[in-house]
């Protein structure tokens, strides 16, 4: 598959997540890592309010 956004969101209890995804891919078929590159499941971040969400395409421009 090839990726073409990241992204990294900051959640209010501390929790920092990154991933890589397609346009129009399914938002539980995205695989979350923490900043240990540990993978996060998708049960695990869902639901949780956010401080901020960072949006780019892998060439470096932003989109949100």
């Amino acid at each position: 598959m090839v990726f073409d956004l990241k992204g990294e969101i900051l959640f209010e209890d501390g929790l920092k997540v990154h991933f890589k995804f397609c346009r129009g891919q399914q938002k539980d078929t995205i695989k979350y890592f923490d900043e240990n590159n540990k993978e996060v499941p998708y049960s695990e971040i869902w639901g949780r309010q956010y401080e901020y969400r960072k949006l780019t395409n892998t060439d470096g421009t932003s989109v949100y």
